[in-house]
């Protein structure tokens, strides 16, 4: 068995455990905690978090604070397209998240940046005498295809002619 089996299956069943739950009187935390969080990192945690090499520390971060703004937009389109419809209700929004969310956690997590390259910012190897700050060869040169920012030194019109500010074109 997978060492991610158990996570895979615990995020896999948080929605029916949310669906469960509505059938609790109304204002018990019983009932909105589980809801509140699975619509909150449910079907987020599902899409990023069941990678097959499971995650490294940064990777791990980042996947939780993805989770969150990927399952409320999957929240908000089900949501709205329950509302169109003139069909929404608790259940009826719970029951498609929850069946994707069970999908999903059974496939493979979508790749995370972090995950691949160690820890935020790019794991180096400072024992082999790599120093440590941008990487070789960046110089801190832009990106192929930006242009420089405002302010930035290697602007054209950075040394514009006294009297006149940078960027004016002399009109």
């Amino acid at each position: 068995m997978p060492k991610e089996a158990p996570l895979r299956a615990a995020v896999a069943l948080s929605g029916w455990v949310a669906l469960a739950a509505t059938l609790l009187p109304g204002g018990s935390p019983l009932r909105w905690v589980p809801v509140l969080l699975f619509v909150g990192f449910g079907p987020g945690l599902a899409l990023l978090h069941p990678q097959p090499a499971g995650l490294r520390p940064a990777a791990r971060l980042e996947a939780f604070a993805l989770a969150a703004p990927i399952s409320l937009a999957i929240g908000v389109l089900t949501a709205t397209s329950l509302f169109l419809a003139g069909g929404f209700t608790v259940t009826a929004f719970l029951l498609p998240l929850a069946a994707f969310v069970t999908v999903v956690a059974a496939l493979p997590g979508l790749p995370l940046p972090a995950a691949t390259r160690g820890a935020a910012g790019g794991a180096r190897d400072v024992a082999a005498g790599e120093a440590p700050g941008p990487a070789a060869g960046s110089g801190g040169a832009p990106s192929p295809g930006t242009a420089p920012g405002p302010g930035s030194e290697g602007a054209p019109d950075a040394e514009a002619a006294p009297g006149r500010a940078a960027g004016s074109g002399g009109r």
